[in-house]
Order: structure tokens, then sequence, then C-alpha cells
């Protein structure tokens, strides 16, 4: 069964990482709801992020929203593959934490620098090794989440014996 999750949600990551800039743009939607004086706010924001310029005075609030939905997205998405691959892995290896963590983050990593590479052939999308690191946060995240789960299963047990 979590193999099956894994695989499926591989493949939901690979699915939008096929998408063009334009079919994942979300300025024109974003636009049309943040508030004008959100500008006012943020209008000093300015900094670059693996070449690309984010700057709300030149191009807006929904630029920066824009920027924070998307890279919290990589979290998101690779701490939900962080936490099915550890959960996997300890079922394999079990009572051995630190090697199924260790093996979690390699092997999600492994197909992050993948998915990366493969939007070099992907219109308008570009591979940012920025991109990986912040998966690799999300790896941590959903990988530490899932051990924390597993060592409180495992106290439960161990309290009811």
């Amino acid at each position: 069964m979590i193999a099956a999750l894994i695989m499926t949600w591989m493949g939901t990551i690979y699915v939008f990482s096929s998408q063009s800039y334009d079919q994942q743009n979300l300025r024109p939607w974003l636009k049309s709801r943040i508030p004008k004086e959100w500008t006012h706010y943020f209008k000093d924001v300015k900094f670059t992020y693996e070449g690309t310029m984010i700057n709300v005075r030149q191009n807006g609030v929904s630029e920066l929203v824009e920027f924070v939905i998307r890279k919290l997205a990589h979290v998101v998405e690779y701490a939900f593959f962080g936490l099915l691959v550890y959960l996997l892995l300890n079922l394999l290896l079990k009572k051995r934490p630190f090697l199924v963590f260790m093996i979690t983050m390699s092997l999600c990593l492994i197909f992050a620098a993948a998915d990366e590479y493969h939007q070099r052939f992907v219109f308008s999308r570009t591979p940012k090794m920025g991109d990986i690191i912040i998966d690799g946060v999300g790896v941590v995240i959903g990988a530490s989440l899932a051990a924390a789960i597993v060592a409180i299963r495992r106290r439960i047990r161990a309290n009811k014996e």
C-alpha cells in the first residue's frame, strides 16, 4: 500500500514538473485577489534567487506571493514524499531509524535532482540547485515527522506490554 502511494506521489511530482511555467502561472489569479495596499508594505522587498530577481516595486506583490507559494509547494510535496519513503523503509529495516533516515534522504534527494534535471527539457522551466535544497528541507521535515510517529507508536506498544 505504501509503495503504491509512493509511486503515485512520484508520478504526481513528475506531472507537475512536466508543466510549462505558463501552465502553472499564478500571477494573473493572484493579481486579481491581492489587495493593492500590500504593495506599500512589501515595496522594498527585492532579492535574487538562483539568478532570478524578485522585485516587488517593479513586478508587484503577486511575484513575491507566487515565489513563496512555489517554494512552499516544494517543501510540502517533498515532506509528504519523505514521510512515505521513511514509513516504507521502516517496515523493511525495523529498529534502524538512523539508517532508514539516511536512505530516505538519499533516495528522495536523488529523485529531486532527477526531477530538476528533467525540467531542462520542459519549455520555460529551468532546473535550480536551490530547489533541490528546498526539496531536501521538505524531506527532512517529512522523515522527521515519520520517525517521531514511529517512535511514539513503539513507546505506546512497549508501555502496553
